[in-house]
């Protein structure tokens, strides 16, 4: 829990007003517990409803009409203490697919240790060798609006399935769904 927390800006509350900063401040036994609490959820698969509680917050977008629902950018601030089990099994998947070589060395993006501007870096040295030795580059670049949330929840569980990620983790991420 400490770990993550030290990597957790400060992000707006969810609905029960906890901040990052109230869990950074908790005693060692309260920090006990609630790691307790997050075992259990994960050996469950259960999921404490409070912990899933949001509310819907517009934000104005820059140079926008605001009469139109397209002139607002739409989040969701979530209870911290959510927030904070979904970043601890964000890192647990992320450290488990890392240490079985799961992920393509190409794939740079929320990865530690690999930044985005790594691929542009790579496609960058490619498009000028390949200028040198007269070989044309063509490259197509794909922006899918809304990507993460368009996965569907039936092809996501069979990936996991199918990267033989442990069971627990799966069925913890299905409840979070």
């Amino acid at each position: 829990i400490r770990t993550t927390l030290k990597t957790s800006g400060s992000t707006a509350p969810g609905p029960d007003g906890i901040r990052y900063k109230d869990i950074t401040d908790l005693s060692k036994d309260d920090i006990e517990e609630l790691v307790k609490e997050f075992n259990v959820s994960i050996q469950d698969g259960e999921i404490r409803e409070e912990w899933l509680h949001s509310y819907l917050l517009p934000l104005l977008k820059p140079n926008k009409d605001h009469s139109q629902i397209a002139g607002y950018r739409i989040i969701a601030p979530q209870n911290t203490t959510g927030k904070l089990l979904e970043k601890i099994m964000a890192r647990r998947l992320a450290w488990d697919l890392e240490n079985r070589h799961i992920l393509p060395p190409t794939l740079g993006g929320y990865r530690s240790g690999k930044e985005t501007w790594c691929n542009a870096a790579v496609f960058t040295y490619d498009v000028f060798e390949g200028f040198h030795a007269g070989i044309e580059t063509c490259a197509a670049m794909v922006d899918l609006e809304d990507a993460y949330n368009r996965v569907p929840y039936d092809y996501l569980m069979h990936q996991l399935i199918k990267l033989q990620v442990h069971p627990l983790y799966i069925r913890w991420i299905a409840a979070a769904l």
